[in-house]
C-alpha cells in the first residue's frame, strides 16, 4: 500500500544509493586489520549521522522517542556485525563487486520471499515465481 508516493520512490533511491556506496567502500576497504574493529568504529559514525539525522529531521523528545522505540532493534543489531563484515570478507576473499552483492541479495530475497510466503501470508503472482526462478539461474550462473 503506497502512503506516500516522495516517501515510497525515494526510500526505494536512498537504499539504492546508500547500497552502491557500501560496496563500493565494503570493496575497498584493505585486508589488514580486524574487520570487526574496523565494522565497530563505522558503527560509532553511523550512531553520530543517525544522532544528526534524529535533530534535523524531528525536535527530539529522548524520553518519549526512547519509549517508541522497539526493542527489536537490539535484536536488529546483533545481526548487522555479520553483515558488514561478511561483505567485506567475501570481498577479501574473491569475491567480484559486481557478482558478491547480487548472488548475496538474490539468494537473500528468494529465503525473504519463502518466509513471507509461509509465515506472513504474502502472495506471489505468476510473475513474481518465474522471476526467482529466472534469478537462481542467474546465481548459478555467476556464482560458477
Amino acid at each position: 500500500m503506497m502512503k506516500n508516493k516522495g516517501i515510497y520512490y525515494g526510500s526505494l533511491l536512498l537504499v539504492v544509493v546508500a547500497n552502491v556506496g557500501y560496496h563500493l567502500s565494503s570493496r575497498s576497504i584493505p585486508a589488514q586489520g580486524n574487520q570487526f574493529l574496523g565494522v565497530g568504529f563505522a558503527y560509532i559514525i553511523a550512531f553520530l549521522v543517525c544522532m544528526i539525522c534524529v535533530i534535523l529531521f524531528k525536535k527530539p523528545i529522548l524520553k518519549e522517542d526512547l519509549k517508541q522505540t522497539s526493542k527489536r532493534y537490539l535484536f536488529f543489531g546483533l545481526f548487522v556485525p555479520g553483515l558488514e563484515a561478511g561483505f567485506i570478507l567475501m570481498y577479501h576473499h574473491g569475491w567480484q563487486v559486481s557478482q558478491g552483492a547480487l548472488v548475496a541479495d538474490i539468494l537473500t530475497s528468494a529465503i525473504l520471499a519463502t518466509i513471507g510466503i509461509l509465515y506472513f501470508g504474502d502472495r506471489l503472482g505468476t510473475r513474481s515465481i518465474v522471476g526467482i526462478i529466472l534469478c537462481f539461474i542467474g546465481v548459478i550462473l555467476a556464482a560458477v
